[in-house]
């Protein structure tokens, strides 16, 4: 059997939502067949199937009833789709879902995206896209952001709702931006006024006269060590 040249769809038969998990790997296994291995006759893909879904999949194959016209990768997907479908528990779904805050690192982009997969398995029906928003507006850390948002009422759309929180999101990051310009900005004209000040001072120490050299030498040095340690300094505000 020749190698694929791409990762290897694998599934969890333990997960607490199975249906979920089975979902995703069949998505990466047809992209697989209808791509890498797209020219393969069918009994080839089909024992590809049943090499991924693991000795427990296997296992769950065998109890099966499969007729000679159901020798092909649909009819042994769609016979897992069966097992799998009495799995699925849309109560927990929706607990998952509804407990689903934006985090910390996580931008609404990618809030959204966690969003609509978890409603997936919700059973929401046609009022998916009003949950997702909902728990967009409840879930988002921002504040500014929720404000915005509830200001706008029952006229408030999924659409809206994520292109607002995207824009305002990119708005602050912006700002955050260029506050922390200004504020390394100060900090180097703070140092550089330290710098010119404490070499001032240094200057301006009386010299010993006795011994000319020596006290230039010794000037020198202090001048070269204040330097080199406000150059360190500044490395941490450019």
């Amino acid at each position: 059997m020749d190698s694929v040249h791409c990762s290897t769809p694998t599934i969890d038969w333990n997960s607490q939502n199975l249906k979920h998990s089975w979902n995703r790997f069949k998505q990466h296994a047809k992209l697989i067949f209808s791509g890498p291995l797209s020219g393969k006759a069918e009994t080839v893909k089909c024992s590809y199937l049943l090499i991924w879904v693991g000795e427990k999949g296997r296992d769950i194959f065998n109890t099966f009833t499969i007729a000679d016209s159901e020798q092909n990768v649909s009819a042994y997907l769609a016979k897992f789709d069966t097992y799998v479908e009495p799995m699925a528990n849309p109560i927990f779904a929706r607990y998952k879902f509804h407990k689903r805050n934006q985090d910390a690192i996580e931008t609404v982009e990618q809030y959204v995206t966690s969003l609509k997969i978890l409603a997936k398995d919700c059973s929401f029906g046609n009022s998916e896209d009003e949950m997702v928003r909902d728990r967009l507006v409840f879930g988002i850390r921002n504040d500014r952001i929720r404000e915005k948002l509830l200001t706008q009422g029952s006229t408030l759309t999924l659409t809206t709702a994520i292109n607002t929180s995207q824009a305002m999101e990119e708005t602050q990051a912006q700002l955050l931006t260029m506050n922390e310009a200004e504020h390394k900005t100060a900090i180097k004209q703070e140092v550089d006024a330290n710098i010119l000040s404490v070499i001032c001072v240094v200057d301006n120490i009386p010299v010993d006269t006795s011994a000319p050299q020596k006290e230039k030498h010794a000037r020198s040095v202090v001048r070269s060590t204040i330097m080199l340690e406000f150059a360190r300094v500044k490395q941490f505000t450019s």
